[in-house]
């Protein structure tokens, strides 16, 4: 039926200092630092499915977690998943999110939307409320002009509307903050937005001011329980793309960013220069892209769809060339046939396409599908209560089961790439 999400085993170090040098010996060349991590075989007890990578794509983000690992100051890595209803919950990416925290470290929640216009989008490790928002999505080309932020859905607001966002209380990660950005729209007659911090008023953007632009606030604030809230104070309408919780100590930072409804090739919906702008500015370590599941019942000839798919990966590649960028395939979606579940037979002419692209254009490629127990497993998934009985989403159980197949994946990777590390003379 699948997995256990019990994957707590992480990094350690194994320092050894050898044998001491007689006093004529040369000194020796400063030995890699990364030979101190170990990651135990139990971080990936049950595995699955492993990562597919030929091309060394993971090598920036491995290199990244490894200086995490080692507590470096500054040495925060950064995950985006972007995707659709499978993770707009944030079930997969939470589940992910908790057990990389909590082996390399909390350092916040990441980016979330400001309002969703959806009733499915979630926001979890973190206390999300929001009202009075009008919501501008990609997938739907509702932004005059094609700009619609990091998470694809810019939030408008005028007069009252607000958002607020609060360190949780209960729970191992997401119970601190020491840094709050909002990411908004500089435009012509912009509104007032306040910002205020544990309940006292912090700044007041003019979102008028330098427009055209797209701008990123920063607020610095001691680490520790808060509560950040935006909201318009008049003046005109306010346009905010989202906000970042993160803190400033090492560890990771996990953004989930799932559209219900979303395709990938609706990403070239939104403007370019604006959307690598955002790219650029969140700085990701790891573009983790997660689509296909609303493709199944398309008739799109399959050529056509591998040619944007292609699309979408270079227009994510142009914008953090240097990150490590993988394409992770849908979640098996069952149908019933003759009395019997079935994965959805175009899944596999899908999956085989977003494969060929991956690897054509220098990412990773990884089969949750596979990791799921491949061809069928819809089915057992369902039986064991672990997916829905639209036979396409997880349910909560499933989601986190589906998040520690993921990290076990991820500490296998990262575990061959350091002792290839240690093999290289």
């Amino acid at each position: 039926a699948g997995p256990t999400e019990a994957a707590d085993a992480g990094p350690t170090e194994a320092v050894d200092a050898g044998p001491a040098a007689a006093p004529d010996t040369k000194p020796a060349a400063p030995a890699d630092p990364f030979a101190r991590i170990a990651i135990p075989p139990a971080a990936w007890e049950g595995l699955t499915a492993e990562i597919e990578d030929p091309s060394g794509a993971m090598a920036h983000f491995y290199t990244s977690l490894a200086r995490t690992a080692l507590q470096e100051e500054g040495a925060v890595t950064r995950i985006s998943q972007w995707g659709d209803s499978a993770i707009a919950a944030d079930g997969m990416t939470a589940a992910a999110r908790k057990l990389l925290q909590r082996q390399f470290g909390d350092a916040g929640h990441g980016f979330g939307l400001v309002a969703s216009g959806n009733p499915w989008y979630r926001q979890k490790d973190v206390d999300w409320t929001s009202s009075g928002w009008k919501t501008q999505e990609f997938i739907r080309k509702q932004a005059p002009d094609a700009k619609y932020g990091y998470g694809g859905v810019g939030a408008v607001g005028y007069l009252g509307a607000k958002a607020t966002w609060k360190t949780v209380a209960d729970g191992v990660v997401g119970k601190s903050a020491s840094r709050f950005e909002v990411w908004y729209a500089a435009d012509a007659g912009g509104g007032q937005l306040q910002v205020d911090i544990d309940g006292a008023q912090k700044a007041v953007i003019d979102t008028s001011e330098g427009a055209p632009a797209d701008e990123v606030a920063v607020f610095e604030v001691p680490d520790g329980e808060h509560t950040f809230q935006i909201r318009n104070v008049g003046g005109g309408a306010t346009r905010v793309f989202g906000a970042v919780l993160e803190r400033s100590v090492p560890g990771v930072v996990y953004d989930a960013i799932g559209i219900v409804g979303a395709r990938a090739a609706r990403q070239l919906f939104a403007d370019e220069a604006h959307f690598l702008g955002q790219l650029a500015k969140r700085k990701p370590d790891l573009m983790i892209l997660m689509y296909g599941g609303n493709a199944l019942p398309d008739k799109t000839r399959i050529d056509v769809y591998e040619e944007a798919f292609g699309q979408v990966v270079d227009r994510f590649r142009k914008g953090r060339p240097e990150a490590s960028c993988l394409v992770m395939s849908p979640l098996d979606h069952g149908e019933r046939h003759r009395g019997k579940i079935r994965s959805v037979p175009r899944i596999h002419e899908l999956m085989a396409a977003q494969r060929r692209v991956a690897l054509a254009k220098g990412c990773a490629w990884y089969s949750i599908f596979d990791a799921m127990g491949g061809d069928g497993s819809v089915g057992e998934w369902y039986d064991s209560g672990l997916t829905a009985s639209d036979l396409a989403h997880p349910t909560a159980r499933g989601s986190k089961v589906l998040g520690a197949l993921w990290y076990k994946s991820l500490m296998k990777g990262f575990s061959d790439w350091l002792g290839a590390r240690r093999a290289t003379p």
